[in-house]
């Protein structure tokens, strides 16, 4: 978490030789201001207890106008807490500045939610807010929407509308898409709730309120495989091993998302275990390294990142994002190859190891659910983990030793 801190700012001198009162953002080695209303000489301020001395004119006014502010500090540190946020410079900044006021539009404010999940490394996220932020804009037609606005009514004739809409291959949006871009809706409206830019009393969403995936076909389509099929995969010759590697790494590894696997580079191999910061949730992991795995990342040493996905010439951000958006179609396009060649009914694609790891060792090695949640590291979702207590590695451990 950062530190916060009212600070003189000794490095930036007025020309009257006063320096500026400041609040001190601290994040590792970044170093961020907010400049408040005041300045003074060194002689002025007490550096200790970041306060106004006598020699100060006004200075129990300003004193007490300064422990305000740290309260508000206070505050809005608290609210990162509570929440388990991650703390977000640009949300700071609006809440110590109070720019969230009615005036802000809801496209404003969806823009600096983006804003923030670009600056946290979260491109996947942003992405997706963005697609969901454009589809309501074509819908509305303007920039003045307000949270008011948004109400029972407005999104019923919303969710009709996206069910008319149609996707870049000009094919009706699935009902999936219709419901993602409904559910991002109300995540920027409960987060606008929290923040006070809209009373809970006008919440279209809840009980007995707007149902998002009423009308909508939601069954998930089959997608894990039995461990039969898991093994012809591993003995797999043929000429995608790569994407055959790829699919058997995420599996062993308790269903690694495929960014995180592009992502992992050496550096996350440390003591026989896989450590990594998961992009989409921030959440830690620690993977045990057994055999099959090691077999696998024996393959692929002498690079950076450790799987031929991110390579030398992808250099920033948006540039390895995209790469790994084609790097997917790919792999999803010799899977199918690979299952053609192997005989494999169901669908593979590159969510399907993860939901086979879950389902073998739940159906075929009778682990507990609650293992298998914790294994695969659910922690969005808040109802399992209410109950759910935190489980060894030595116990995780022995989940991936029944994979192979």
């Amino acid at each position: 978490m950062a530190k916060v801190k009212i600070i003189q700012l000794r490095i930036k001198k007025n020309k009257d030789k006063t320096h500026p009162i400041v609040v001190r953002i601290s994040q590792g080695s970044d170093r961020n201001y907010i400049f408040l209303d005041y300045s003074c000489k060194p002689d002025q301020w007490i550096e200790e207890i970041s306060r106004f001395n006598s020699k100060y004119k006004k200075w129990k006014e300003h004193n007490f106008i300064l422990t305000q502010k740290e309260e508000l500090i206070s505050e809005i540190m608290e609210y990162f807490k509570k929440r388990n946020l991650q703390f977000s410079l640009e949300l700071f900044k609006r809440k110590f500045q109070k720019k969230h006021s009615d005036n802000l539009t809801v496209f404003e404010y969806w823009d600096n939610i983006i804003k923030e999940l670009k600056a946290e490394d979260r491109l996947g996220n942003a992405a997706a807010y963005l697609d969901a932020k454009n589809a309501l804009n074509r819908y509305f037609e303007g920039s003045r929407l307000a949270f008011q606005d948004i109400d029972i009514a407005f999104l019923k004739n919303y969710k009709n509308w996206l069910k008319r809409q149609k996707n870049r291959q000009d094919l009706p949006l699935s009902d999936r898409t219709v419901s993602a871009y409904l559910r991002i809706v109300r995540a920027v409206y409960n987060r606008a709730i929290e923040e006070d830019l809209v009373s809970e009393e006008l919440n279209p969403f809840g009980k007995r309120k707007f149902s998002i995936n009423e009308g909508l076909n939601m069954k998930t389509r089959k997608r894990a495989i039995k461990k039969s099929d898991i093994l012809k995969i591993h003995n797999y010759t043929g000429e995608y091993q790569d994407t055959k590697n790829l699919f058997m790494f995420s599996y062993l590894t308790g269903g690694m998302n495929f960014t995180d696997i592009a992502f992992l580079t050496w550096k996350n191999v440390k003591n026989g275990r896989i450590e990594y910061k998961r992009k989409k949730t921030r959440k830690e992991y620690s993977i045990k390294i057994t055999n099959p795995i090691r077999g696998i990342l024996d393959i692929y040493q002498g690079r950076e990142y450790i799987f031929p996905i991110i390579l030398e010439n992808h250099k920033t951000e948006e540039q390895k994002r995209t790469r790994i958006k084609t790097a997917v179609k790919k792999f999803n396009e010799e899977l199918r190859l690979i299952a053609e060649e192997l005989k494999i009914q169901e669908h593979l694609t590159s969510y399907v190891a993860r939901h086979s790891m879950a389902t073998i060792l739940y159906k075929e090695e009778g682990a507990s659910v609650a293992y298998i949640q914790e294994f695969m590291g659910h922690s969005e979702e808040r109802i399992t983990q209410t109950y759910l207590e935190e489980i060894d590695l030595s116990e995780k451990d022995k989940l991936q030793e029944k994979l192979l």
